[in-house]
């Protein structure tokens, strides 16, 4: 695996205000992610480009986890399910 080029997760995306249509990516801390080098820029287009299939897969893998013999799969189970609750909202 590559290292990351992207804004470091996780991220809150909220319009930017005064601008219509313009989209800022901030931090749980209320802090913009303000890296707009084209590198950065870059791995974040290509992390958006990717959700749809990124969602489809973990759809995918939920429904895996749910015929998966024995507790083991729990703690997985949770977290993919969270994944897609947050991506839908």
């Amino acid at each position: 695996m590559s290292k990351r080029k992207s804004s470091p997760p996780p991220w809150i995306v909220k319009p930017d205000y005064g601008q219509e249509n313009v989209y800022r990516l901030w931090n749980k801390d209320g802090n913009y992610h303000d890296d707009t080098s084209p590198e950065a820029m870059d791995a974040n287009a290509a992390l958006f480009s990717a959700a749809p299939d990124l969602l489809k897969a973990l759809k995918s893998t939920l429904s895996w986890l749910t015929s998966y013999p024995g507790g083991g799969a729990l703690n997985q189970y949770e977290k993919v399910r969270e994944a897609i609750a947050n991506a839908e909202k």
